[in-house]
């Protein structure tokens, strides 16, 4: 009999340690629910929540009937809730959270959708961050040592630490126009650009421009066609002005500059045709203004080379180009979600 009794009760622990992991687990799920559908920002909430340690599933609308974790009158399973829902015609995420152990959930924030949804997930996720910080703090009681207890030497776990937002482009073609003193004057030329982000502001940037035109010079010697055709690459920076289209990317770098001169000699100098080039440094601003996935870009490149490029006739100069020079660009950029 007495066996009997320590196998049921070692059933019953058993079964209560299961449920207790159980209810563990649940509650360090985070749901979200979508009224509306927007598969990019659903995306990246799932990036920023499971940074911070948690488990994420998705809840279609509740079409069929079923009630919402929030409308539910039982103790929630889930740590928290993000309600995609709509309001006044506004799309916003609503932060449902259990301020209290069996309180039920509770709106503790209300964040509307910017068009840059990782904007969006960065502040939904530190609104969550907060409403979480301060249950635990709730839920924290003072407790009496017990009599002869040995101290828990083990200090806490630290915070897991913020995943960088996961990778985007940005690809962009402009039209330039190209100038530099020396006597070449302005040239037309086409920029293509590639920009990467490994942050939320930063990333890298490579630009090349195209020319669509030469310039011309002459002297008694004869005249030359002149084409300039630049490459470079660096670190940009991202400044955007939150709940606004606007922003400012700021980039520096390095690369070269090649020009090509095709030479018409007149008698009795020949022809000649000849490549130059130098490596040069240069810095860049641009202004672009967000339409969702394109943007329309305007901005400015100032640079110099490290050794003037020079267009000699005859063993004499008649014509530099590029101490120093500079760029106005007007164009779009394409970029990921």
């Amino acid at each position: 009999m007495r066996l009997v009794r320590v196998v049921a009760l070692a059933t019953g622990v058993a079964s209560a340690c299961v449920a207790n992991v159980a209810r563990a687990e649940e509650r360090a799920t985070i749901a979200i629910v979508r009224e509306f559908e927007d598969p990019a920002l659903v995306r990246q909430l799932r990036i920023e929540i499971m940074a911070l340690g948690y488990n994420v599933t998705e809840i279609a609308p509740a079409a069929s009937g079923t009630p919402l974790p929030m409308e539910s009158r039982q103790a929630p399973a889930f740590g928290a809730v993000l309600l995609l829902t709509s309001t006044e015609g506004n799309e916003v995420v609503q932060v449902w959270d259990e301020p209290n152990e069996g309180g039920g959930l509770l709106c503790r924030a209300v964040e509307n959708a910017t068009p840059d949804v990782r904007v969006t997930a960065f502040r939904v996720v530190e609104r969550l961050r907060s409403a979480l910080a301060e249950r635990r703090t709730a839920a924290v009681a003072p407790v009496k040592p017990a009599p002869q207890a040995k101290p828990n030497m083990r200090s806490a776990p630290p915070p897991p630490a913020r995943a960088v937002a996961s990778a985007s482009w940005a690809a962009g073609l402009r039209l330039a126009e190209l100038t530099s003193p020396g006597g070449l004057g302005r040239t037309s030329s086409l920029v293509p650009s590639l920009e990467v982000l490994v942050g939320h502001t930063w990333g890298f940037a490579a630009l090349g421009f195209v020319p669509l035109e030469s310039s011309e010079v002459s002297s008694a010697e004869g005249s030359a066609r002149v084409r300039i055709g630049i490459i470079g690459a660096g670190p940009t920076l991202r400044l955007q002005a939150m709940g606004t289209p606007l922003q400012l990317d700021l980039g520096a770098g390095g690369g070269a500059v090649i020009m090509a001169m095709r030479g018409t000699g007149r008698p009795p100098f020949t022809s000649l045709s000849d490549v130059a080039s130098s490596p040069l440094m240069f810095g860049s601003a641009f202004l672009s203004y967000d339409f969702g996935a394109v943007a329309l870009s305007s901005g400015v490149l100032l640079g110099e080379p490290f050794r003037t490029v020079e267009v000699r006739f005859a063993d004499h100069r008649v014509a530099t180009w590029g101490r120093p020079f500079g760029a106005a660009l007007l164009g779009l950029t394409f970029h990921s979600r």
